[in-house]
């Protein structure tokens, strides 16, 4: 069973968070394949059932990385829209100005 875990992050740091996600799961993806690499030079021997269950285990653990990469997406996508945001200008709406208010006079 899979739960989904939230956590903050300083805005300075989302990047590398963003990064050590997708190197985990590209370290544990490129350890999954090698398995596979394995299994199908033992389909010369016959050896089908070690191929068909590290196929089993690839495509499951291909799910889980799918997950994980759409999370960096999804994170991704806030990052660039708080930059975004962060760079238009402010227009304050009439009276939320920091000036005091101008009277009449002057």
């Amino acid at each position: 069973m899979r739960v989904r875990i939230n956590y903050a992050v300083e805005v300075e740091e989302v990047l590398q968070e963003v990064e050590r996600i997708v190197q985990a799961s590209s370290k544990r993806l490129r350890s999954k394949i090698n398995k596979l690499d394995q299994s199908c030079a033992g389909l010369q021997d016959e050896d089908t059932e070690e191929a068909i269950e590290d196929i089993i285990s690839l495509r499951k653990e291909l799910a889980r990385h799918d997950q994980a990469l759409d999370d960096c997406y999804a994170i991704l996508q806030g990052y660039i829209g708080l930059l975004d945001s962060s760079l238009q200008p402010n227009n304050p709406e009439e009276g939320d100005s920091d000036e005091p208010p101008q009277t009449k006079d002057g």
